[in-house]
């Protein structure tokens, strides 16, 4: 998963950063804290907003540990427009990142979707939803529901967007 989201990184912040980030949503702004930490299944710092990563991913880190959650909100007509193609090439390039790896789709949450439990401690759920990549990253969520909790925290975010 670390590759994953460094390969999705790398690629957003070459690419999608020439858009204008004032069009975008800040994602601190789309997510709180409460949310997150009720997400995440225990108390986490207030969120950090990082305007180069993405487009705007908002961190909220987990006090004396290494754990956190992770919100990222990106143009996916940006996204598009990076890789020569339409939206359709926007969900193979974030499918073919999760190679080799379980993922499954949640129904009826956005225009597309994907659940990644990449590994026993991260998990990832990816949404496109109005011309937006919406991105929810959990490390190390002491959660024992945590895809719920990752849905229900993306659908709430997104009434908001």
């Amino acid at each position: 998963m670390i590759r994953t989201v460094s390969l999705f990184t790398c690629v957003c912040l070459l690419f999608c950063t020439y858009r204008s980030l004032a069009a975008l949503p800040k994602a601190c702004d789309s997510m709180t804290v409460q949310l997150a930490s009720q997400t995440f299944g225990a108390a986490l710092q207030p969120g950090v907003e990082d305007p180069a990563a993405m487009g705007t991913q908002c961190s909220f880190l987990r006090a004396g540990s290494q754990t956190k959650l992770e919100f990222t909100i990106s143009d996916a007509n940006a996204l598009a427009d990076a890789l020569h193609g339409n939206m359709n090439d926007v969900k193979k390039f974030i499918k073919d990142q999760e190679t080799n790896r379980p993922s499954e789709t949640i129904p009826s949450l956005g225009e597309w979707n994907s659940y990644l439990h990449a590994s026993r401690t991260i998990n990832s759920l990816t949404v496109i939803y109005h011309g937006l990549v919406l991105y929810l990253v959990a490390d190390g969520a002491p959660n024992p529901a945590l895809k719920a909790a990752m849905e229900q925290a993306m659908r709430q975010t997104m009434k908001k967007l």
